[in-house]
């Protein structure tokens, strides 16, 4: 689960990094201040627009149910050729088996 959530994470931040450039040049002539501002409000929406589906998917993963997020989280968001599949899919069973355990 966590290589799928970091490729995840690392592909909102640098679409966000790429549309704040373009907004930026566009600005010449922000403060620093301002810059700063922008960084950390475009920072804001892509943690309130993961948090929702990222704990969606560790409760599942609780629940023994993460393959198929995880699945299509990677075809939705064009991650697969990011994350070793077999590296999630044993993740996904340490998870169970450790769930099992007393």
């Amino acid at each position: 689960m966590t290589p799928t959530i970091v490729a995840l994470r690392k592909k909102f931040d640098e679409i966000r990094k790429k549309e704040l450039e373009k907004t930026l040049s566009l600005h010449p002539n922000l403060s620093d201040k301002e810059k700063k501002s922008l960084e950390a409000l475009t920072s804001a929406i892509i943690n309130k627009i993961l948090h929702e589906p990222l704990s969606l998917l560790k409760k599942n993963t609780e629940n023994g149910g993460a393959e198929l997020y995880l699945d299509t989280l990677q075809t939705l968001f064009g991650l697969s050729e990011n994350v070793p599949e077999e590296l999630e899919k044993e993740n996904a069973k340490e998870k169970t088996r450790s769930d099992d355990r007393p």
